[in-house]
């Protein structure tokens, strides 16, 4: 019996952790502002997809998870699988994006303030990914 005793609590962190982590990170999609750009959803990744970048979405910081790539039909965005859970990938029209270049401590980033249905994003990323 003492055997199985020393098992339960091996079991309910095998349970928890992994809820509290989903739990964690759709927070954090809620507090960036994802839900609000659900309306341009994209199932496809382009070929040309960038991983690990780092940027910040609403008032999130994304350091090296982001997947983003230029498209001729907008800007994708995507997180690495392990922060997916409530991050859908993105494909945003590039009508739907205005743009302000900036620099911070020398290094040039791009301001993007994304227009949907639900209100407005802002996305800072690389300069790089500007339109």
């Amino acid at each position: 019996m003492p055997a199985e005793s020393a098992l339960l609590p091996i079991a309910i962190a095998m349970i928890t952790f992994p809820m509290f982590w989903l739990g964690v990170v759709r927070l954090l999609a809620f507090c960036a502002g994802w839900p609000r750009l659900a309306e341009y959803a994209s199932t496809t990744v382009p070929s040309s997809v960038e991983r690990g970048i780092s940027g910040k979405v609403g008032w999130v910081g994304y350091n090296h998870v982001l997947r983003v790539a230029k498209t001729q039909r907008g800007l994708f965005l995507a997180i690495n699988p392990l922060f997916r859970f409530g991050h859908q990938p993105l494909l945003i029209p590039w009508t739907k994006i205005r743009s302000e270049n900036f620099r911070w401590w020398g290094t040039g980033y791009v301001r993007l303030t994304i227009r949907s249905q639900k209100g407005e994003v802002r996305i800072c990323l690389p300069e790089r990914f500007a339109p």
